[in-house]
């Protein structure tokens, strides 16, 4: 199966209204990466069920930021295969010690 992947930056202060407007294309979660010496822009991304038309959901995500007054740095898109998915979060999984000497590590 492949899946659509759709990233936007934008600014930090737009984060619940752009993932607000990303529930309307997919309810699987959404991953939130800071920008690298930008501490003021995040880079939202989601993931889409390849039925939908991908080309409309940055079109419409595009017109609808736009509306809204979002400054948005870049909208990015991609077709992911779920095995690049499924694998993919195991990146941002990072050992984690909850107290001295106990550490949990996936």
């Amino acid at each position: 199966m492949q899946w659509i992947e759709i990233s936007i930056v934008c600014e930090r202060v737009a984060t619940d209204e752009v993932t607000t407007l990303f529930d309307d294309y997919a309810d699987n979660g959404i991953i939130e990466e800071d920008v690298e010496d930008q501490p003021n822009l995040i880079k939202l991304t989601m993931y889409a069920d390849l039925s939908l038309d991908m080309d409309m959901i940055k079109a419409d995500l595009e017109k609808r930021l736009t509306e809204d007054n979002i400054k948005v740095i870049s909208i990015d898109t991609d077709i992911l295969d779920e095995s690049t998915w499924l694998n993919s979060w195991q990146q941002y999984i990072e050992p984690t010690e909850i107290l001295p000497n106990l550490v949990i590590k996936p």
